[in-house]
């Protein structure tokens, strides 16, 4: 997951918790906070003091105005005790929230390489960046992953709106969707395994944000037992080689009755390539 969608995850986090705590505070609403209750313990047993509101004094033993309480009566003091929790609880989860909406909307991910490529033509050719130059690093990373380098008898057939010809419908759908997102992407890269073999996955692509390659491999026909098990196989073989589902490698599925899930492929591709 990239750093954006990990803090819009949390932020999400925070709205659920902010949900639960808001019922629950309602559910004491009618529960009065006129008391102060300082907590201790005394071999592993609550104690509490009850300061009156307005008065100075306080009591040792646990009571609730000014009658003492048995053990078997604390209930009120419980839901005491945890509204003043929820309340503590609310104004904390607020004011992160609060914190974390602003970095969201103001932290640009992009700034250290926005700071060299706005310097002046004349002072870029004197500056040593920090990180290699955006455009430089993408045409570098496609001279390390090119594309069409599977040697499969049956050419493909279908253009791509890059230029390209795919061999299926879905890979076409796909491909399309990464050149107008602008992700930087190469069609059946060769990625070679320990043994010195090589596999042909569907496509090789670049988060620029992250500069992290990542391969993606499309199964359109799941629903067959045999195309199943020899794709299922080579996943065990891709985890053996360093390619692993949900970090460095991405799957699209579909079956003769479930076509490919563009929703879903958009899904994956802001989790993982934007």
């Amino acid at each position: 997951m990239n750093q954006r969608n990990y803090l819009n995850e949390e932020l999400n986090r925070l709205d659920r918790l902010i949900k639960i705590n808001s019922a629950n505070l309602k559910k004491h609403k009618d529960i009065k906070s006129e008391n102060i209750l300082i907590s201790s313990s005394s071999n592993g047993i609550p104690q509490f003091k009850v300061r009156n509101a307005g008065s100075a004094t306080t009591r040792e033993e646990i009571y609730t105005g000014r009658s003492y309480v048995r053990q078997s009566d604390l209930a009120p003091i419980k839901k005491l005790v945890q509204k003043q929790y929820e309340e503590r609880l609310q104004k904390a989860l607020l004011a992160n929230r609060s914190r974390l909406t602003r970095f969201i909307k103001n932290y640009d991910y992009d700034f250290v390489d926005q700071i060299y490529q706005k310097s002046a033509f004349a002072r870029r050719q004197y500056i040593s960046p920090i990180i290699e130059p955006r455009d430089e690093f993408i045409k570098d990373w496609y001279e390390h992953h090119p594309g069409g380098m599977n040697p499969y008898d049956d050419p493909p057939e279908r253009d791509t709106l890059r230029g390209e010809k795919v061999r299926t419908k879905s890979e076409q759908l796909l491909a399309d969707t990464f050149y107008r997102l602008g992700i930087p992407y190469q069609y059946e890269p060769e990625f070679v395994l320990n043994t010195g073999y090589c596999k042909y996955p569907d496509f090789v692509l670049l988060n620029v944000i992250q500069r992290k390659t990542y391969y993606w491999e499309h199964m359109g026909l799941t629903d067959e037992f045999d195309y199943a098990t020899k794709n299922f196989k080579k996943l065990l073989v891709y985890e053996r080689n360093g390619l692993i589902l949900g970090e460095n490698l991405i799957l699209s599925l579909e079956t003769e009755d479930m076509q490919l899930d563009m929703k879903m492929v958009d899904r994956k591709i802001r989790e993982y390539l934007l």
